[in-house]
């Protein structure tokens, strides 16, 4: 009966956070020149979390961008194949570790020879300990979830400008 009480109490507070982020997705206006930029790049957004993969897509619609969702690292590492402009990874997957799928990509790229390599931008809900971690994979930026939208557009719009291809990393 408890758990019961204490699932109903979750899926509430859950729908009140989800209404919340909406309203406030949906009152954001951007450029449209900006979006229409937007559309010319493709994110892969690597998230296990129903409730973080319907706020990160949403945000990822309302900026402009394509983007493909993988739910798990096996996904995410067929999906690179597809090429995409940038990799917005969660760190804490439930078959692989973010760290290893970057380090796994970033072997890929070396071996290939790609001199631009893919940016990859970390996505945690825990503490940023691992940090040094993170860089040490090979990830370009970390980010603590979850992410406002203006927070998300600076990243993005920092990273896909840039193009980084080289160790330059950003917390």
């Amino acid at each position: 009966m408890q758990v019961t009480s204490i699932q109903s109490s979750l899926t509430s507070i859950n729908n009140t956070f989800c209404s919340t982020i909406f309203r406030n997705i949906e009152t954001t206006e951007f450029n449209e020149q900006q979006k229409t930029k937007n559309a010319n790049y493709k994110i892969l957004l690597v998230e296990d979390e129903p409730i973080v993969q319907k706020v990160h897509t949403r945000y990822l619609a309302k900026l402009g961008y394509q983007f493909e969702l993988a739910e798990n690292g096996k996904q995410a590492l067929s999906m690179y194949s597809n090429k995409p402009d940038l990799i917005l990874l969660d760190i804490g997957l439930p078959d692989m570790d973010g760290k290893q799928i970057c380090g796994i990509i970033r072997q890929l790229e070396h071996q290939r020879g790609i001199k631009k390599r893919i940016p990859i931008i970390a996505l945690t809900a825990y503490n940023l300990e691992e940090v040094q971690d993170c860089l040490s994979a090979g990830i370009d930026h970390i980010a603590q979830k979850p992410l406002k939208i203006m927070e998300l557009n600076n990243i993005l719009s920092y990273h896909l400008s840039s193009k980084l291809c080289n160790n330059t990393a950003l917390i």
